[in-house]
């Protein structure tokens, strides 16, 4: 492998990886319309599925290369 700027072939190649969470976020209008009383109502009834849910959730990554 030679380099593309001074034709060395001394050279050395590393990859990197990085992972990110991918956080849930939603917009202007399911607050407006829905969230505002759909997550209390949630909280309310299903208080122990959802705090297990918020513990032991999965969290969503994206690795990028």
């Amino acid at each position: 492998m030679t380099c593309s700027k001074c034709g060395s072939t001394n050279v050395n190649v590393q990859m990197v990886s990085e992972s990110q969470l991918k956080t849930k976020h939603h917009g202007i209008f399911y607050w407006l319309f829905i969230g505002w009383w759909l997550q209390p109502m949630l909280w309310l009834f299903l208080t122990l599925p959802m705090l297990l849910g918020k513990m032991f959730g999965h969290k969503k990554q994206k690795i990028y290369t």
